[in-house]
């Protein structure tokens, strides 16, 4: 006579949560171990041994996303209507799991499936409310994340992020990175994660978000708002370093460095909003 086995949905439960910290744990060893490769941190570990980590890593962010992605389908499905296509909505659902793992943080104790549904339900829903005549939701946000993507592993790595090493960050063709990493090569950046930054502490949703955006512009004193105005695009196309210093009448030079102290001081007044966003 054969025993049916009894299901223990506590059993399942806690099996699911503790693979969740296991594959996270595995992550986070990952990045650490990149740094200690890259030389940002000091180890004991043989250069054969972090190699492992890393890959180790790598397959555990392979792991997430292969559990995660049906939760990203199911959640587009419903939406499959009218002028959004299924494959637009199912690359908004990627970008908002894409998002959950960035800011996943497992010391919180919250359950990454948790974090994961909240970002994904978010970003398809946004995405089934665009028309056809804007640019897609979920396009402006992937472009928020390859700046965010080469802005902290230009950061973890001590050298400008290429566009290679961001395709292998986020798991996507180096194709896929270039076309959305055409916003004004000139502007550096830093620059450009930064206005990600605020567009999505106002939610990037309607033309009252980039309203606050331009407020917290003007409250830069002068020529800071100007040059930050002028660089990108509040009063048409955005402008060039050189163009910017002829409208100014000063040099390019003193044009960067204005950049960088009016982004600094943004970055300062954004940091309690973007940690209440977290």
């Amino acid at each position: 006579m054969s025993i049916t086995p009894i299901h223990d949905p506590l059993r399942t439960e806690n099996q699911s949560r503790e693979r969740e910290q296991r594959l996270f744990a595995a992550i986070e060893l990952g990045v650490i171990a990149q740094a200690a490769v890259d030389g940002h941190l000091d180890t004991d570990a043989s250069s054969e041994e972090l190699a492992v980590i890393i890959t180790e890593g790598q397959q555990a962010t392979v792991q997430v996303w292969t559990l995660f992605l049906p939760m990203v389908w199911s959640m587009a499905r419903p939406h499959a209507r009218g002028r959004t296509s299924l494959d637009d909505l199912v690359g908004a659902g990627c970008i908002g799991l894409a998002e959950a793992i960035r800011r996943y943080d497992p010391s919180r104790g919250t359950r990454f499936s948790t974090l994961a549904w909240t970002w994904i339900r978010r970003y398809v829903s946004e995405e089934s409310l665009c028309d056809g005549t804007s640019r897609t939701m979920w396009r402006r946000r992937t472009e928020m994340v390859v700046a965010r993507t080469a802005e902290n592993l230009s950061t973890l790595r001590g050298h400008a992020a290429t566009v290679a090493e961001v395709a292998a960050e986020l798991g996507r063709p180096k194709e896929w990175v270039r076309q959305r990493w055409q916003i004004d090569k000139d502007v550096p950046l830093e620059g450009i994660a930064l206005f990600a930054d605020m567009r999505m502490m106002t939610h990037d949703i309607t033309d009252d978000g980039l309203d606050d955006v331009r407020k917290l512009v003007e409250t830069l004193p002068e020529p800071h708002r100007s040059v930050v105005r002028l660089r990108h695009g509040f009063e048409g196309a955005p402008m060039g370093l050189d163009q910017v210093a002829c409208q100014l009448g000063c040099s390019e030079r003193s044009v960067r460095r204005i950049q960088k102290q009016a982004h600094s001081r943004l970055r300062t007044q954004l940091g309690r909003g973007l940690a209440e966003v977290a």
